[in-house]
């Protein structure tokens, strides 16, 4: 270890593998941890992979799956997109570990959205990795807005559906007995206007028997927010 990395590392409180390793010196107004790298001013979880990964492309991020600024722990972070993960953790609200992590940026439908994304989804990943086709994130916690991922869990729609069910969320919706709709349908018209594209509300209100704005609702989370895609 060189004298360099040896002056930043006695800066970390380093602790057991899975742990976070909080920054201890200087922080940014944002509440990233910041570094004298020898030429400038660097942030301390970049320095922190660097020093342990190696080189970092140009154009690239050291995301952190902890959602914790200070954590300097490189078992925490991966090599991402730029710009995007530092926005989507200003919008978070992190709290205790096992309590709910509430997203306070833009939301449609009754869940976060980052440039598109679905904010649950996005914290998903970056703590798990890519999602498979077809999967949902789902909610432990029954809180659409929760992006902790420790309350997000991988499923299909129906193992989303008998959560619902076993935790007693359906007495709405094709339960209601005035429904024309099933949730089925519901996923499906949601699936795909939101996720696949290529479809016009007009057109999804044609072919499900109702009208634009009905479809319209659904959409924004007016109706039938709790089928979630």
């Amino acid at each position: 270890m060189n004298k360099r990395d040896k002056l930043f590392w006695d800066k970390v409180s380093v602790g057991d593998d899975g742990e976070c390793w909080p920054w201890l010196a200087c922080f940014q107004s944002t509440g990233v941890g910041t570094f004298w790298d020898g030429e400038r001013m660097v942030s301390a979880h970049r320095y922190a992979w660097i020093s342990e990964m190696g080189p970092i492309p140009d154009g690239v991020d050291v995301l952190r799956s902890c959602g914790n600024l200070a954590c300097c722990n490189p078992g925490h972070m991966r090599l991402g997109a730029s710009g995007l993960t530092e926005r989507f953790w200003s919008f978070v609200v992190v709290a205790g570990e096992d309590e709910c992590w509430e997203w306070g940026g833009y939301t449609a439908g009754g869940h976060g959205r980052i440039d598109g994304i679905r904010a649950h989804r996005y914290s998903y990943e970056l703590a798990n990795g890519p999602i498979p086709d077809g999967s949902l994130v789902c909610h432990s916690c029954d809180n659409p807005l929760c992006v902790n991922p420790r309350h997000l869990w991988l499923g299909s729609h129906t193992d989303n559906m008998d959560d619902m069910m076993t935790k007693g969320r359906s007495a709405f919706g094709e339960r209601s007995g005035t429904a024309v709709l099933s949730e089925a349908d519901v996923y499906e018209m949601k699936r795909a206007y939101l996720i696949v594209g290529g479809v016009t509300q007009q057109e999804l209100a044609d072919r499900y028997g109702i009208s634009r704005p009905q479809v319209s609702h659904i959409m924004t989370g007016k109706q039938w927010a709790h089928v979630v895609v």
